[in-house]
């Protein structure tokens, strides 16, 4: 199970080692010389001098000393990274950058560089991490996010990273440590929600509490099918599902114009296959929240299954009885078609850039056969990031 994969594309976070300086006329002569053997890549020279110069007491308490020792450290760590000696140089990279913004005042040029030098190296772990994940080196992966850990405990991606590297690595009670951290901090996605209340429902056992962890994702995503989804997974689960439908029937009798309810009880009726309920509700929750997206798309999607069950029945019909019935089949299914192509235009008119919404327009007008409105749609696609990936897969 490959959890958001697209939060693992190549990171291009430029924010590597740079080499900030101040003019070399206001250092000491013996940091000038390590300065040179590093911008000539003598980096074991510069080594040499800077932790030399660092044995005078007077320079221990320079934040720029500190300073430049952390790069010097900071590079000989990126040059030898499959080394043995590898750790031993970030951990003199990172106690280096923490003792120059320890001793240099906040916003001063010392303190401003350890800082962006040690984001650089976060980011610098991070890609390390992704790459290993691409290829399903998941623990390695995971002792890269542990590195990102030490500079940054608290960083939006190194939490989601490592509960989905540790989810994919068996570590459940890592991943479920890191959903709920990730999740407190307010940076939640639906699919965070559901990954975590998936583990807690089947790795502990705790159905109860997996609900609770959907009802929170819900109180911030009312509309997110897939959460509704995930609940009625669970409710079916534990033979609670008909007591929501009654739960959701009792309250819009008593709040008619609560458009998620309505939203909500439409895809229940979906579940039993009672499509006329399910296509009332998604117009009244529509109806009620014009500008939203989701329950006019829903209403479409609906109309559209409903007309390509029929287009596929026909399949497993013989010659003579498609020739008595085929031509009324047919009209059936498209008018169906027809119904889903309307709500779909209502849906493109509220965002006129969602390509999965422009998808279901290209192939209801090339099944249609509208053939130049397709092109259009079409034309509008490849001028969409992504669009013509996605029309190539029809």
């Amino acid at each position: 199970m490959l959890l958001y994969k697209y939060h693992f594309k190549c990171l291009i976070l430029a924010i590597g080692v740079t080499f900030i300086a101040s003019p070399l006329f206001g250092l000491p002569a013996s940091i000038k010389q390590a300065i040179r053997a590093f911008d000539q890549q003598k980096f074991e020279k510069a080594q040499i001098q800077i932790d030399a110069l660092l044995q005078d007491a007077k320079y221990q308490k320079q934040a720029s000393s500190w300073y430049y020792h952390g790069i010097i450290y900071d590079q000989l760590m990126r040059k030898n990274i499959t080394s043995d000696a590898a750790p031993n140089y970030l951990a003199k990279a990172l106690n280096s950058y923490q003792k120059a913004m320890n001793l240099g005042k906040k916003r001063s040029q010392y303190h401003s560089f350890a800082q962006i030098n040690l984001q650089g190296l976060w980011t610098y772990y991070l890609n390390r991490s992704v790459q290993y994940y691409k290829v399903e080196a998941f623990e390695e992966a995971l002792e890269q996010l542990s590195i990102c850990n030490q500079i940054n405990d608290n960083a939006r991606h190194t939490l989601l990273y490592t509960a989905i590297v540790a989810h994919q690595a068996d570590k459940y009670e890592m991943s479920l440590q890191h959903y709920a951290r990730y999740i407190q901090n307010g940076y939640a996605e639906p699919a965070v929600y559901r990954a975590f209340a998936n583990l807690t429902a089947n790795y502990l056992k705790n159905k109860d509490s997996a609900l609770a962890i959907l009802y929170q994702g819900m109180q911030q995503y009312p509309w997110d099918i897939d959460l509704i989804a995930e609940k009625c997974h669970l409710l079916t689960q534990t033979n609670q599902l008909g007591n929501w439908q009654v739960q959701l029937s009792a309250h819009l009798q008593e709040n008619s114009i609560n458009p998620i309810a309505h939203y909500q009880l439409a895809y229940l009726y979906i579940l039993t296959d009672e499509w006329e309920k399910a296509a009332l509700h998604y117009q009244k929750a529509f109806e009620l929240a014009p500008l939203q997206l989701e329950p006019i798309s829903q209403l479409a999607s609906l109309y559209y299954n409903q007309g390509a069950a029929i287009i596929n029945s026909i399949t497993d019909m013989d010659e003579e009885s498609f020739q008595q019935t085929g031509k009324e089949i047919i009209e059936d299914a498209n008018g169906y078609l027809e119904k889903s192509l309307h709500h779909f235009k209502t849906a493109h008119k509220i965002n006129p850039k969602n390509l999965p919404i422009l998808k279901s327009l290209h192939t209801l007008y090339t099944r249609l056969d509208q053939a130049d409105k397709a092109s259009q749609i079409a034309h509008k696609m490849k001028s969409i990031k992504g669009g013509t990936q996605l029309l190539e897969l029809e």
